[in-house]
């Protein structure tokens, strides 16, 4: 998990500079976040989080879609 947390924060940082909104606080938790941020210099909050979101689920199915492949456990195509 320490991996994933760590994941969101560098995204976290990175929506941050290209909105331009402070984060004034964040809850990680196992399965959700709580994030409270000041109005964002670009975009509305809606988008902030809509980005943040997208951005960390796919470098989470990136992350395991390598690893089942390391592991051998994924297929392509019916066997």
């Amino acid at each position: 998990m320490r991996h994933a947390v760590d994941c969101f924060l560098k995204i976290l940082e990175e929506t941050q500079q290209r909105y331009q909104f402070v984060v004034y606080g964040y809850v990680i938790m196992p399965e959700h976040f709580h994030l409270l941020i000041s109005q964002p210099g670009k975009g509305d909050p809606s988008v902030v989080m809509k980005v943040l979101k997208k951005r960390f689920a796919r470098k989470l199915r990136q992350g395991r879609r390598r690893s089942m492949a390391q592991m051998g456990g994924l297929r392509r195509g019916r066997t």
